[in-house]
């Protein structure tokens, strides 16, 4: 993405949230992909990582912002023209991500590379339908550019229709109603 942005010359923002832990079954997987050049712990703080794989492109302003997703805001009022999610496979984290980067998506223009969209298949778990289901029950707002990457989970989608994300709904209002 960065080297994209990079060629465009254009000055646009790249933002990253994570929580920048390496967890057991990444560190497995790193050592794999490096053919053991890349050695992390378990609970390794990976963001210093990530930097250095980065500073290539220091020209390309790139955000990194630290913590559990379910505290990401987007900090600017710019829009988004691509959205990569790859966190929010089930319904309390994924609605969190609407609410708060959905107003920013440009319809016929965002891009969304939804990682998790068919992860319910490979967990056989209905607890993480929620992302898929929300998108496929709203068919005038999106349209798939690639419906499945390779067999994987990841599905491509254009955001086509305006689509009234409204504010994220307390406890306290849904108690009143």
């Amino acid at each position: 993405m960065a080297l994209g942005v990079l060629e465009s010359n254009k000055q646009i923002s790249i933002h990253c949230y994570d929580n920048w832990r390496a967890t057991k079954v990444e560190t497995q997987k790193a050592h794999e992909k490096s053919n053991g050049a890349l050695n992390i712990e378990a609970g390794q703080d990976t963001l210093p990582i990530v930097k250095r794989y980065l500073e290539p492109f220091s020209a390309v302003p790139i955000h990194f912002h630290k913590g559990n997703i379910i505290n990401a805001r987007w900090p600017e009022q710019q829009q988004i023209g691509l959205y990569i999610d790859d966190a929010a496979k089930k319904a309390h984290t994924f609605r969190h991500m609407l609410h708060t980067f959905g107003p920013h998506w440009v319809p016929g223009e965002t891009i969304l590379v939804l990682m998790d969209y068919w992860y319910f298949q490979k967990k056989d778990d209905a607890s993480f339908r929620f992302q898929h289901d929300w998108i496929t029950q709203r068919p005038e707002h999106f349209s798939y550019v690639e419906e499945r990457i390779e067999g994987g989970s990841t599905a491509i989608l254009k955001y086509t229709q305006v689509y009234d994300f409204g504010k994220p709904k307390n406890w306290i209002r849904r108690l009143l109603g």
